[in-house]
């Protein structure tokens, strides 16, 4: 659990084949647990850590 007036962002990235097809999503939630915002995207051909490193940029942005 985050601290007070903090957020927790969980992040998530995959690619089918590595290289491969890819896709990234994150959420963010407060201290409560309560979703405040979650976005995914398909991306371009990417390797699985190039997908869940999008994910944690996006995320962090």
């Amino acid at each position: 659990m985050p601290r007070e007036g903090w957020i927790t962002c969980n992040t998530d990235g995959a690619s089918k084949g590595n290289p491969g097809q890819s896709a990234y999503g994150f959420c963010l939630r407060n201290r409560s647990g309560d979703l405040l915002y979650a976005e995914a995207q398909s991306i371009w051909e990417a390797t699985n850590m190039e997908a869940e490193v999008r994910a944690v940029w996006d995320g962090k942005h």
